[in-house]
């Protein structure tokens, strides 16, 4: 399981939102670090392992940098590949209507006569 330190490390002088673990660095870092600091896609893993090392309190360094980041997780398959099915699922049911509806034909003059009457006041 990788620690912080190692992806910092890892990342060097590339931007955050290179790694895999962007959301859940920025997540720790912006917890632990004091206020005025604030850590962004776009800082380099250099530029935020310096700040970690600048910070005065080691138990407070040593914590950011052993916290341990977890697995990351796929790019949520489950939920884009329910998204695009449903969207399947509803140009169907959309094209199955449609076709009904020109297969009956043109509306009856009955029909017609009420659509008209609802029209005027």
């Amino acid at each position: 399981m990788m620690r912080v330190e190692e992806a910092l490390i890892e990342l060097g002088e590339h931007p955050l939102h290179r790694s895999s673990y962007s959301n859940v660095l920025i997540a720790i870092l912006n917890a632990y670090l004091p206020q005025r600091v604030r850590v962004t896609l776009n800082n380099t893993g250099q530029h935020v392992l310096t700040v970690i090392y600048q910070l005065s309190d080691e138990t407070l360094q040593e914590k950011i940098l052993q916290k341990k980041l977890g697995t990351v997780r796929n790019k949520d398959a489950y939920r884009t590949s329910v998204l695009w099915l449903s969207g399947l699922l509803s140009m169907g049911v959309v094209l199955y209507a449609v076709i009904e509806v020109v297969s009956q034909g043109s509306p009856s003059s009955e029909i017609l006569q009420y659509l008209m009457g609802l029209e005027s006041p």
